[in-house]
């Protein structure tokens, strides 16, 4: 079991990501092993008690620690990072964006510099080269994030059987993970914000002079998790608000998709997902044909929404239950602008607002 000192502050550099860590500026990170490397952690206890202190950083900004394990490395580096059996324990932080907790992300797996962008130093990311992270049968509660997997290429991800509880922002998010296979398999989520998200090409959506993000693609599995979502989603947060499972390919929603896009394959397949307030328990935003939802159980209540299409073609969606969804709500929506998607939902209600899809429901609408 390690646990920091009480009533000494944690070190951490004003302005990390603008230099290398050193012994004199840290990261703010309990554990943190940088320039790639082989590292196997099991059987290991991180506990951090409200008491906690952490000196300010990201200039002066926040004072909660970054990662509780920060494993990273440049374009010429690759990492292997084996978690087994490990525990994070984290407590609520009500200060101001701190994501809730006094640990902002239990394990934090990627490229050097830029996992968050720095208003004191601008900072580009600089992707990790290959490697591996494997996640197997540890147990997160209370970080702001469980796992982040950021800004890497040619990497193999494998997260399943843990338990993941009471997450604030996300529990598992992928970000800028190209030409990888990503598996999420297995795991117990409880959370708060969008437990799952994955994202190719925001970077370059939010600031489009940035040089593009590499375009090999990714295949995400997303398969037989069992999340409970229990805070208000997309309908109180805006388009990409709080929601079960998110995923989104901006190269693949450009006017000019890059060849490729960033996703290879999405499957989001056999996962139990028990919507305690509103949001849309699954949501695909530029998918080009490489998405498949199907045999997903999906329990709602008033004001949940299931399953969004947005800005996509060639989808594919089969065979989910929606369970508990009031009387007269649909259950799947295809947005405006998706078209030529696959839809086999024969005892569900499907809102189709798109372009030449191809659905057979046991209610087809075409208005709201």
């Amino acid at each position: 079991v390690i646990q920091p000192v009480l009533g000494r502050q944690l070190k951490a550099s004003l302005t990390p990501y603008d230099a290398p860590p050193t012994l004199a500026s840290p990261y703010p990170a309990l554990l943190h092993f940088t320039g790639g490397g082989n590292i196997e952690i099991s059987d290991l206890t991180l506990d951090f008690p409200s008491q906690m202190q952490v000196s300010g950083w990201y200039g002066d900004f926040w004072n909660t620690l970054l990662a509780a394990i920060l494993v990273d490395g440049g374009a010429q580096d690759q990492a292997r990072l084996a978690l087994a059996r490990v525990e994070v324990l984290a407590r609520p932080c009500r200060k101001q964006v701190t994501l809730l907790s006094n640990v902002m992300a239990a394990v934090v797996f990627g490229g050097k510099r830029a996992w968050l962008p720095n208003p004191a130093v601008l900072t580009a990311a600089e992707r990790l080269a290959g490697g591996s992270f494997s996640a197997t049968g540890n147990y997160v509660r209370g970080t702001g994030i469980g796992f982040a997997v950021h800004d890497a290429s040619a990497v193999e991800v494998r997260i399943a059987n843990n338990d993941i509880q009471g997450t604030h922002k996300h529990a598992v998010s992928l970000f800028e993970v190209a030409g990888s296979r990503v598996r999420v398999v297995g795991n117990r989520i409880a959370g708060e914000g969008t437990v799952i998200n994955n994202y190719r090409g925001f970077r370059n959506f939010v600031d489009p002079e940035q040089a593009l993000p590499e375009s090999r693609p990714s295949s995400f599995t997303i398969a037989h998790n069992i999340i409970n979502f229990s805070a208000p989603g997309t309908a109180e947060f805006g388009p990409f608000g709080a929601d079960p499972i998110v995923t989104v390919d901006w190269m693949g929603n450009r006017a000019q998709p890059m060849p490729g896009a960033g996703v290879d394959t999405w499957t989001i397949r056999g996962n139990d997902i028990v919507m305690e307030d509103k949001g849309r328990a699954i949501t695909i935003i530029g998918d080009r044909g490489h998405a498949l939802i199907a045999h997903n159980r999906i329990y709602g209540r008033d004001g949940a929404e299931g399953i969004i299409v947005e800005s996509s073609s060639g989808t594919r969606t089969m065979r989910n239950a929606f369970i508990d969804f009031p009387a007269g709500s649909a259950h799947l929506r295809l947005g405006g602008f998706t078209q030529e998607c696959r839809v086999v939902e024969p005892r569900s209600v499907v809102l189709d607002l798109g372009l030449n899809n191809s659905v057979i429901a046991a209610e087809v609408r075409t208005s709201p």
